[in-house]
C-alpha cells in the first residue's frame, strides 16, 4: 500500500479538514465526500490521497450564484427579516455555512442573504424555507431523536472548542506578528469561525417558524389564544440563566457582599470611580478582587456587530453606582432571589403542561425549543468574545494597509491577502459599504453585489412598509404586571451614550446585550424584530419586564416623545398623541 492509498480515521480527517466530525458524517451521507467504510460497525476512514485532494477544493470551492436560481428563489418566496448595526467582517463564511444548512436536516436552505448599507445590515431568510428547514428537524425529533441529540451535542463541543480558540488568542500581540503568520492566524481563525456558524445557525429559521407554524398549531390545541400566549412565553423559557442574567446575578452578589453597609454605600458615591477603586485595591482588596475577576469574564458584554466595547473596571464600578442609584439593596436582595429561582419556573412549567393536559410529542418539542432557545443564546455569548477578537484583527490589518478598519471590512476571506500585499482596489470595498448585498447559495456558492445589481436586489427583495398606521400588532413576549401600559415613546437604534427614564417606552430594531442597561430603565419594550426565541423575548421574561416583539415595523410609525398605549393582552401599539 502506498502513502496515497493509506486510510486515516475520521478524527485524522476532521482536523486536516478543519471541520467537526459530524460534518464529515454528513459530506460522507451527501456524496460530497465519501468514506471507505471498513469492519462490522462501518467505521469511517479515508484515504489520505482523497483527503489531500478535496482540502485543496474545499479551500477554493467557492463559486458565483446562479443568478437565474437566484431570480427564480426570489420570486417564488416571502421573506423574513431582521436589521442591526454591523460590519460584514468574514460574513462571506457566515453566509456559506447558512446556505448550507441542508448538510444536517433536509431541506435546509437554497440561499441566505445579508444586505450592508453604510454599516448596518439587514438579515433575509426565507420564510418557507425556513418553515421547511424547522419542520425536518421537528420531524427528526419524533422520529429519531438520537440524531437531534448528536447534534445538539456536537453544537456544545463545538462552542467550547471555539472558546478555547479565542482563550489561546488572548495572548497573541498581533502587531509583532509577521505578514504570513498573520495570515495563518486569520486563517485558523476563519475555518474555527466557520466550523462554529456551520452548526450554531440551526437555530436561525426558528422565528419565521415559530411565529407562523408552531404557536398557532399550539394554540389551536390550547382552545384559548390570550391562555395559550400565556402559556407559550413561559414554556419556551429556558431553565437555564441567560448569559445577561448569569452577569447580573454575579454583579448584584459582588454589590451585597461588599456594600451592605450603608457608609460604605455613601464612600462610593461620592468619590470618584478612580479614586474609589484606588482605595479599596489597599482597604479592601478581596472587593477589588471580585470586581477584577467580573471585568475579566465579561469585558466583551456590551459588544456588538457593528463596534468593540472592552468595557473595564471602571466601567464596572459605573454600572454598580447606577444600580445603587435606582433602588436599596433590600431590593436588590429579591432581585437576585427571583434571578436564582429557576425551580419556581420549572414548576410553573410542570402546572401548565398538566392543566392543559399537553401530549408527550408536545412536550418533546417544547423542551426542543427551550433548549434551541438556550443554545441561541449561548451562541450570542460566544459570538460576543469572538467579536472581541475579531476587531483587534481588523484593527491591525487597518493599521498595516492604512485603510480605515470599517472599510477593511467588507472585505472577502479570500481577499484579505491581497490587500496586505497593497494589491486589491479599495474603491470595491468603499461600493460594498455604500450599498451591497453577500448572498450563498447550498453547494458552497456565494457572490457579492454592489451598484444597479443591489438596487435591483433591494427593490425585488424589500418592500417599504407604509408608516401611516396608528395602530400596530406584535407578538407579547412578556406581559409584565400590567394589562395596559401608556407612556411616552423613546426610539433608539443605537444605545451608545443614549438614556431613557423609567416613564418611557424603549421602541427599537431589535436588542443586544448593549441595550440590557436601558431595558432594565424602560417602562417597557418594544422590537420590530424577532421571535420568541430573540434576544428581547429572553431578557424581558427574565426581567418581568414588558415587552412586544415582531411588531416590524415600529421604529417607523412612533417618534421620540409620541404617546402611545400598550395593551399586553392583545399585542397592540397605538398612538394617542403625537409629540
Amino acid at each position: 500500500m502506498t502513502e496515497s492509498d493509506e486510510l486515516v480515521d475520521i478524527s485524522y480527517a476532521s482536523n486536516l479538514l478543519g471541520v467537526s466530525k459530524l460534518t464529515l458524517r454528513n459530506w460522507d451521507n451527501a456524496g460530497t465526500l465519501k468514506a471507505v467504510r471498513v469492519g462490522n460497525r462501518e467505521d469511517r476512514r479515508y484515504r489520505k490521497a482523497d483527503l489531500e485532494r478535496f482540502s485543496q477544493k474545499y479551500k477554493n470551492s467557492v463559486e458565483p450564484v446562479d443568478r437565474l436560481a437566484l431570480e427564480k428563489y426570489i420570486k417564488n418566496n416571502t421573506f423574513w427579516m431582521e436589521s442591526c448595526p454591523a460590519l460584514p467582517f468574514t460574513a462571506d463564511v457566515c453566509v456559506i455555512e447558512m446556505a448550507n444548512l441542508g448538510n444536517y436536516f433536509k431541506p435546509g436552505l437554497s440561499f441566505c442573504t445579508f444586505m450592508y448599507q453604510k454599516d448596518y445590515t439587514t438579515q433575509i431568510l426565507s420564510i418557507e424555507e425556513s418553515i421547511a428547514h424547522c419542520k425536518s428537524q421537528f420531524k427528526a425529533l419524533n422520529d429519531n431523536p438520537e440524531k437531534v441529540h448528536a447534534v445538539m451535542q456536537e453544537c456544545e463541543e463545538i462552542y467550547l472548542r471555539f472558546e478555547k480558540f479565542l482563550a489561546r488568542l488572548d495572548f497573541i500581540e498581533l502587531k509583532i506578528l509577521s505578514q504570513q503568520e498573520i495570515l495563518r492566524e486569520f486563517e485558523n481563525f476563519s475555518k474555527m469561525l466557520g466550523e462554529f456558524w456551520a452548526v450554531s445557525l440551526l437555530v436561525e429559521p426558528y422565528s419565521p417558524f415559530l411565529d407562523k407554524v408552531y404557536f398557532p398549531y399550539f394554540e389551536k390545541i390550547v382552545g384559548d389564544t390570550q391562555k395559550a400566549k400565556e402559556a407559550f412565553a413561559v414554556l419556551t423559557l429556558p431553565l437555564e440563566q441567560s448569559f445577561v442574567a448569569r452577569e447580573r446575578v454575579n454583579l448584584l452578589k459582588i454589590i451585597i457582599k461588599f456594600l451592605q453597609n450603608t457608609k460604605e454605600r455613601k464612600i462610593l458615591l461620592d468619590k470618584s470611580s478612580g479614586e474609589y477603586l484606588a482605595d479599596i485595591k489597599f482597604r479592601n482588596n478581596a472587593f477589588f478582587k471580585e470586581l477584577e475577576e467580573h471585568q475579566q469574564r465579561y469585558y466583551w458584554i456590551q459588544n456588538n456587530y457593528g463596534q468593540h466595547i472592552y468595557l473595564t473596571i471602571t466601567d464596572f464600578l459605573k454600572f454598580i453606582k447606577e444600580i445603587l442609584h435606582e433602588g436599596d439593596v433590600s431590593k436588590l436582595i429579591e432581585e437576585l432571589e427571583r434571578l436564582e429561582n429557576q425551580e419556581e419556573l420549572s414548576k410553573n412549567q410542570e402546572k401548565i403542561v398538566n392543566d392543559l393536559d399537553l401530549s408527550g410529542k408536545v412536550v418533546r418539542e417544547l423542551e426542543h425549543i427551550r433548549h434551541m432557545t438556550w443554545i441561541k443564546d449561548e451562541r450570542k455569548k460566544t459570538v460576543l468574545m469572538m467579536l472581541h477578537h475579531l476587531f483587534n484583527i481588523l484593527d491591525e490589518f487597518g493599521r498595516r494597509t492604512n485603510i480605515d478598519p470599517k472599510v477593511v471590512a467588507y472585505a472577502t476571506t479570500e481577499e484579505i491577502p491581497k490587500l496586505l500585499e497593497n494589491n486589491f482596489d479599495t474603491s470595491i470595498l468603499n461600493q460594498r459599504r455604500e450599498h451591497s448585498f453577500w448572498i450563498a447559495q447550498s453547494g458552497n456558492k456565494r457572490s457579492v453585489f454592489t451598484g444597479n445589481d443591489a438596487a435591483i436586489l433591494r427593490n425585488k427583495l424589500i418592500k417599504e412598509e407604509s408608516n401611516e398606521k396608528k395602530e400596530i400588532h406584535g407578538n407579547v413576549a412578556c406581559r409584565g404586571e400590567e394589562s395596559i401600559i401608556t407612556g411616552r415613546v423613546r426610539v433608539i437604534l443605537d444605545p451608545k451614550d443614549q438614556t431613557i427614564s423609567k416613564d418611557e417606552i424603549l421602541i427599537t430594531s431589535m436588542t443586544r446585550p448593549d441595550f440590557v442597561p436601558l431595558m432594565r430603565k424602560a417602562k417597557a419594550v418594544v422590537t420590530d424584530e424577532g421571535g420568541i426565541t430573540c434576544h428581547a423575548a429572553i431578557v424581558s421574561r427574565e426581567m418581568n419586564k414588558p415587552c412586544i416583539i415582531g411588531t416590524h415595523n415600529a421604529t417607523r410609525t412612533f417618534h421620540t416623545g409620541d404617546e402611545v398605549e400598550l395593551r399586553m393582552n392583545h399585542g397592540t401599539i397605538k398612538l394617542l398623541n403625537f409629540a
